[in-house]
């Protein structure tokens, strides 16, 4: 009022907004509310950025946090002065700006005490449930008394892992125009040229990859990057659920990140066997199951509702179908049979869903688990030119 400057004051209840988005962390949901706030503010007056109140003490214990929870490099450098708004809810493209990074909580007391500025303490900090207030009220002091000078250290640690990481990030900018390609709600990694790249850079690009999806790289630990990374060597077919909306699929020459938004509808629901139209359409359950044939595609899609099989295949009628005890098929990229039901288990299917999961058949063999995985008999050959598309998709008037 003094300054004559305009201010907006809102009450959310952090409780509520958790439970409604399913939120484990308190912390994380107390923290989405008030940068959903600041953004929808940033919005409406325009701004180009947010300012906040993270201190020298702040980005201290944020590089504990990210230490304790196994973080790479990233993690390392805590936060920055300048970077990308990283509220998962809000997709705007403003920064968050942080003014006083560099600054100690002490002295910003100090700095009000004497300019006589009335500043308020959250009651909350003192509160041990929460880790940051684990860190900032136990951990820290502890350090302290093996090392004094530990606050400095650690802004120290993170100053140098920021140059660091600011080198592998430009060499991950250069391999990026080699080895990945962007589309609006996903990424194809081509595995050939990204297993020459050095494996730090591996990791800085698959970061990157993930905060262009996503927006944030909040919730994405080390042992996500690893598993990510290491999926270049599982079968193709295999897919992962990431935080934040992310799957991870291998194929046979690229590992696609791709968001929820990519899966354009749930799995078909079947509960019986139904002989489907060959190079055309059948309508069965609100779904309509298009086969066509078409040219062998330079690149196949990833739509976990559509396959592509070879021709050679589906010589005899096809049949849509549902599990039945000793059911067995190979999946793509297995060398040997498995059975569906141990299939099933290893892809997480709730033991309820498995009965109404639809199965693609002909002439008694699986071909296909449809939204799961293609079988290794059904790939398009090499030496094939054409290849039959299938394609579920919802059956609209």
């Amino acid at each position: 009022k003094k300054l004559n400057l305009p201010a907006t004051i809102e009450q959310a209840d952090s409780f509520e907004y958790q439970e409604l988005h399913s939120i484990s962390s308190f912390e994380e949901a107390s923290r989405e509310v008030r940068y959903r706030f600041l953004g929808t503010i940033a919005c409406k007056v325009g701004a180009q950025a947010v300012a906040v109140g993270h201190t020298a003490d702040d980005q201290m214990e944020t590089i504990l946090m990210n230490i304790i929870r196994g973080s790479g490099l990233d993690g390392l450098e805590g936060m920055q002065e300048f970077s990308k708004w990283g509220s998962p809810r809000h997709n705007e493209k403003f920064q968050v700006f942080r003014p006083l990074l560099a600054v100690n909580k002490t002295d910003c007391r100090s700095y009000c005490a004497e300019l006589n500025i009335p500043y308020r303490d959250d009651s909350s900090n003192a509160m041990n449930q929460f880790t940051r207030n684990k860190i900032r009220n136990r951990l820290i002091p502890l350090l302290e008394t093996i090392n004094p000078a530990i606050r400095n250290s650690l802004i120290r640690l993170g100053n140098i892992s920021s140059k660091t990481n600011d080198y592998i990030r430009n060499q991950a900018i250069t391999a990026w125009d080699k080895v990945v390609t962007s589309h609006p709600n996903s990424a194809h990694i081509d595995t050939t040229g990204f297993i020459k790249l050095d494996i730090a850079i591996q990791h800085i690009l698959v970061r990157m990859v993930y905060q262009s999806l996503t927006g944030t790289l909040r919730k994405l630990e080390q042992k996500h990057v690893l598993y990510i990374v290491d999926s270049i060597n599982k079968p193709s077919g295999t897919q992962t659920s990431l935080p934040n909306g992310l799957t991870c699929i291998t194929e046979r020459e690229y590992l696609v990140l791709a968001t929820n938004l990519f899966r354009p509808e749930p799995e078909p629901i079947f509960n019986n066997r139904t002989i489907v139209n060959i190079y055309g359409q059948t309508t069965l359950n609100g779904w309509t199951i298009t086969t066509e044939l078409v040219r062998r595609p330079p690149q196949f899609d990833t739509n976990p509702l559509i396959a592509y099989m070879d021709p050679s295949v589906l010589e005899g009628p096809v049949f849509i179908k549902t599990w039945q005890p000793g059911d067995r098929f190979q999946p793509l990229g297995m060398s040997n049979e498995k059975k569906l039901q141990d299939f099933f288990v290893d892809e997480k299917i709730p033991r309820a869903s498995r009965t109404s999961v639809p199965i693609f058949e002909c002439n008694g063999k699986i071909l296909w688990i449809v939204g799961h995985r293609l079988s290794e008999i059904s790939k398009v050959r090499h030496d094939s030119k054409e290849a039959v598309k299938v394609t579920f998709d919802k059956y609209r008037l």
